[in-house]
């Protein structure tokens, strides 16, 4: 059996677009994921994907990630699905500038497995 934990998964970090924040803090942000060992892809716009194993994924947001049938979300102890990563566990400064940090959800349509 696999460990999921050592899995690499992937997210989308989407940042406030309003004049909260400039280039300089995107670029802190980016900075930090970097630092904190996630793979960053190219910043589109207000957004840009880190991607990391599940068990660095649950270190930096302090939280248990789940990987079954609906996609790659966190385990929020209910039976609904989230898909958001809990934004507590950052520093003020980056909960400042992070409109939200959040898995893909499946597609409701098509094959179902992929």
């Amino acid at each position: 059996m696999t460990d999921h934990r050592k899995m690499l998964v992937s997210a989308q970090v989407i940042l406030y677009s309003d004049d909260r924040i400039n280039e300089n803090d995107a670029q802190e942000c980016e900075k930090y994921f970097r630092e904190a060992g996630f793979e960053l892809g190219h910043r589109l716009a207000d957004s840009f994907a880190i991607t990391a194993s599940v068990e660095t994924f649950e270190q930096v947001f302090d939280c248990r990630i789940v990987i079954d049938d609906y996609g790659t979300h966190i385990d929020a102890g209910t039976d609904s699905t989230d898909y958001a990563l809990p934004l507590g566990p950052l520093s003020d400064y980056l909960r400042h500038c992070l409109h939200a940090v959040t898995f893909t959800a499946p597609p409701d349509f098509g094959p179902t497995n992929f």
